[in-house]
This record gives C-alpha cells, sequence and structure tokens, in this order.
C-alpha cells in the first residue's frame, strides 16, 4: 500500500476472529479509505479495534507475529499465515526538522 504524497495515514482499523488479523483499513487524511486483506467474514463474528494516529505520527513500519496454517485444523487448503498480533512504529519527534529529515530518508533510495 502506498500513501499519496502529502496524506498520512489518521487510522487503522483492524478486523480479526478466530485469533487471526483478517484485514486492515486504513483511513487517510484526506477521509478516503484503504482496504489491506481479502478475508473478510460477512457472518459478523469479525471483531473491530481501531488505533488513532490523532497528532499526525507517521507510521515508518508495521511489525507482528504470525502463525503457521495447520492443515488439519483447517479445511481451506488455499489459506495462508495469517497475522495474529501486530504493532505499528511511528514518528513521534517531536523535533519538526528531524521528523521532516526522518521521512525524507525512508522516502530515499539507496545509493548503489
Amino acid at each position: 500500500m502506498e500513501v499519496p504524497e502529502g496524506e498520512r495515514i489518521e487510522a487503522v482499523m483492524i478486523y480479526h476472529n478466530d485469533g487471526a488479523i483478517r484485514n486492515l483499513q486504513f483511513k487517510l487524511s484526506d477521509g478516503t479509505y484503504q482496504l489491506v486483506g481479502t478475508n473478510y467474514d460477512a457472518s459478523g463474528n469479525v471483531k473491530q479495534e481501531i488505533v488513532n494516529f490523532a497528532h499526525g505520527e507517521e507510521i515508518l513500519g508495521i511489525y507482528g507475529k504470525t502463525v503457521n496454517r495447520d492443515p488439519e485444523q483447517d479445511d481451506d487448503e488455499e489459506s495462508p499465515d495469517h497475522f495474529v498480533t501486530m504493532g505499528f512504529i511511528v514518528n513521534q519527534c517531536d523535533n519538526m526538522q528531524m521528523s521532516q529529515f526522518s521521512s525524507q530518508i525512508s522516502r530515499s533510495s539507496p545509493e548503489t
């Protein structure tokens, strides 16, 4: 997923059930949403957690733990591994110049 230049992520909605994260929906500062993930449960058994970035924190990365699919417990042979925990690495630097520098560094490509 790419965030358009000049936009930022304001919130992340995490949809989960059965101990696995199924979808992520990102709310951008322009009011649009981007959905990541294809496993949607229309039965209503999905729970939602919301992580807000109300102070404009820049998300530098996402980390988490995955579990391997157990073929004996999963009827869907095409089922991929799933995230079961998730966290965010954010830039909360109070120094605006340092924050801008960090943003520029993370967007620049390494020289080869």
